[in-house]
């Protein structure tokens, strides 16, 4: 009798740890200019290391569709578990211009905070301008 109240006690306790860290987490208001950032940055980031799609899908441990979809930005919402996998294999963006699809990155850092990366999808993104960096321009066709 008494294994199986600390058994339930045991599964109580795991909700209630479950609930405090889904309160915890962020949430992001993704906008559509916001997945187009993130599509822009991911193929930057490819283009700098020469990489191949499916070569990014294996550094982040998704598979190479779910990251076909993020890298040619056919996302709607996107996963936190998805932007947590590509965030340490994406270059920080520094500068980046939608409208002619130059992106500025530094090739030295990534995203060790994941949702540093997620808030390029969002309202909350604030580029910052570097000068004396290389621009790589993607082309929204590769």
């Amino acid at each position: 009798m008494t294994n199986t109240t600390n058994s339930s006690d045991t599964r109580q306790e795991a909700t209630l740890v479950e609930a405090a860290v889904s309160l915890w987490e962020p949430k992001f208001n993704y906008t559509e200019q916001g997945i187009k950032r993130l599509s822009l940055v991911l193929q930057a980031t490819i283009k700098y290391n020469n990489w191949s799609e499916r070569e990014m899908a294996r550094r982040a441990g998704i598979s190479p569709g779910t990251a076909n979809r993020y890298i040619k930005g056919r996302v709607c919402e996107p996963q936190d578990k998805i932007i947590k996998a590509l965030a340490p294999h994406t270059h920080r963006v520094l500068r980046i211009d939608i409208k002619s699809h130059v992106v500025d990155i530094d090739p030295d850092t990534t995203y060790s905070d994941w949702t540093q990366l997620a808030k390029l999808a969002t309202d909350e993104f604030i580029p910052h301008d570097s000068a004396g960096l290389e621009s790589y321009s993607v082309s929204r066709d590769h």
